[in-house]
Parts: structure tokens; C-alpha cells; sequence
């Protein structure tokens, strides 16, 4: 679906008052031991929309019709807003893409008692798709792990798994007496040593 000026979704705006867009970009900082924080990446935000607007015919307290058309327009852009279905809208700016209505707030007083004025909130959204792959299972087709007894340990399978030797990093130690002695300098440690 595409917005077309004056339009919010399927929803025809009879006057915008004012359309302010917010474009944001995120510096992320890390702070390090000594100095000022570092900046190590930057990434741009979501836009932000905001339209103030006008739906109604007119404001004339005569216009029976206008508030018919005030009262649909204000359902309609709930619904719109409800659905959470992405739309295109093109501001007087740019356009953009992948955009939902954040919130709607209806302005009603004696000046706008026969039309919806109103103040749309929008903001794009990033939308993503995910990937998978088929991963190998290790379960068997089964969905039980095996016991482990004398009979599976003595496998090539299973003597690895279920060994509780480890591999690498075993230091074996031995055990060593020693008897010091003190020799004609007086000292225990040369005694040790040579």
C-alpha cells in the first residue's frame, strides 16, 4: 500500500497543518580507562513522523455530514493504526517505507467540533527476516541417549565420551624426599641445590 500526500494508509487527510519528520543518527561510545570515551560506530534510526492534521469538510456547526466524515476518519485511522500492517507513506520531504502509526491523539474543542483534529505520531520500523539450516542431530531416531555400561565403553564411540581420562594437560607428578644437610657454608638451600 502506498500513501500518497494527504492520505495516512486508505485515509485522505482534507489538511495537514503541520508534518514535522525526525531523522536520528545513534553514535554509540565506550568509555576507556584514561581519556575521553571512544566512538566505535554509528547507525541510523528509524525515521520519526509526526503530521498534525484535519479530516472533515468543514468546520461550520451546520455540517451535519462533517462530523459523520470525523467519526469515520477517527475509526479508520485506529483500525489502520490496530492492523500493525506496514505502510508506505510519502511525506512532502521523502518517502517512507515500512511505517506504522505509533499513536493518534483527537484534538476536540468548539473551533473543531465538526471535524477530527488530530496528531499522528508514525515511525518506521526495520523488519528482518531470519535464516535457519537443517543442523545434524545426534540424537538417535529414537530420541533416547544410550546407557553407558562396560559392554558400549569398551566402543571406539563411546571409550572417548565416557573416558574419564583427559588427553591433554595431564602432568603426572612424582613424588620426591629430599634431606637436607648442612655443609661447611652453613646453608640448608645449598645444601638443596648442589
Amino acid at each position: 500500500m502506498i500513501l500518497f500526500p494527504r492520505t495516512i494508509g486508505p485515509i485522505p487527510v482534507d489538511a495537514v497543518i503541520s508534518e514535522v519528520i525526525e531523522s536520528r543518527l545513534r553514535i554509540t561510545e565506550l568509555p576507556v580507562e584514561f581519556g575521553a570515551d571512544i566512538t566505535d560506530h554509528a547507525y541510523v534510526e528509524p525515521k520519526r513522523i509526526t503530521i498534525e492534521g484535519v479530516i472533515g469538510g468543514s468546520t461550520s456547526r451546520s455540517s451535519s455530514g462533517g462530523r459523520a466524515v470525523a467519526v469515520a476518519g477517527w475509526q479508520a485511522l485506529k483500525s489502520l493504526q490496530e492492523s500493525r500492517v506496514p505502510f508506505t507513506l510519502v511525506s512532502g520531504l521523502d518517502v517512507h517505507r515500512n511505517t506504522l502509526i505509533e499513536s493518534i491523539t483527537a484534538e476536540r474543542d468548539k473551533d473543531y467540533s465538526m471535524v477530527l483534529k488530530f496528531t499522528a505520531e508514525l515511525r518506521e520500523i526495520q523488519i528482518v527476516s531470519s535464516s535457519y539450516s537443517a543442523g545434524v542431530s545426534g540424537a538417535p531416531d529414537d530420541g533416547q541417549a544410550k546407557k553407558l555400561t562396560s559392554k558400549t565403553l569398551g566402543t571406539t564411540d563411546t571409550a572417548i565420551k565416557g573416558s574419564p581420562d583427559v588427553i591433554r594437560g595431564d602432568i603426572s607428578t612424582t613424588t620426591t624426599t629430599t634431606t637436607a644437610t648442612t655443609t661447611d657454608t652453613g646453608s640448608i638451600l645449598y645444601g638443596l641445590v648442589n
